[in-house]
């Protein structure tokens, strides 16, 4: 299971018309895994099936920085709120569970169950996984690093991850003597999402 938890702040939102790159480096990676930063806060994997991160900090200073480079003072103190990120790694099977605070249209949890985007977002996670498992067929495992290439930084995450199955997994998870190494024959998409 690859779990995400981290502390969300209300405080002022940055300029969501501006954006800008993701700035995450690798800063230790070994055999039991590896950490990365992202200014203010970092991530962690415990290899090969635990994620989490603070991607806000484990800690506020009550400020918050627009994309312009401003820091606007938070009015007032408000409890912190908590981010839950859950997947579900078995093999052949995924699944994603998540629990966000909203800070915008509150009012349509009244009207649909907050259980029904779970039920959205897993159909189309499912249909990346397809397209995934066919790219992976027609790569290979050993040649992923010329059919994926991911030049930015925001990308580090998985860079390391590929690193470490490289140099300490020979490649791949082992996930015992149930599973092998191989893919099987693609099935038909329908099969293969069941």
């Amino acid at each position: 299971m690859i779990t995400w938890l981290t502390t969300v702040y209300n405080t002022a939102k940055a300029d969501r018309e501006g954006g800008r790159p993701l700035e995450i480096s690798v800063e230790k990676l070994d055999v039991n895994g590896f950490t990365a930063k992202q200014e203010p806060g970092g991530y962690n994997v415990v290899a090969p099936s635990v994620f989490y991160g603070f991607p806000m900090g484990s800690s506020s200073n009550g400020s918050a920085a627009s994309s312009t480079g401003t820091t606007e003072e938070s009015s007032s103190v408000t409890p912190q709120r908590r981010l839950l990120l859950i997947f579900i790694c078995i093999t052949g099977n995924s699944r994603l569970i998540y629990s966000f605070p909203r800070n915008f249209a509150v009012w349509i949890d009244r009207i649909v169950p907050r259980w029904m985007f779970h039920v959205g977002q897993n159909l189309i996670l499912d249909s990346d996984l397809y397209l995934l498992h066919v790219e992976i067929m027609d790569a290979g495992v050993s040649n992923w690093q010329k059919a994926c290439f991911v030049p930015t930084k925001s990308d580090a995450l998985v860079i390391a991850f590929r690193k470490w199955l490289k140099k300490y997994a020979g490649g791949q998870t082992d996930w015992g003597t149930k599973f092998t190494g191989t893919l099987p024959p693609t099935p038909p998409k329908e099969q293969l999402m069941d």
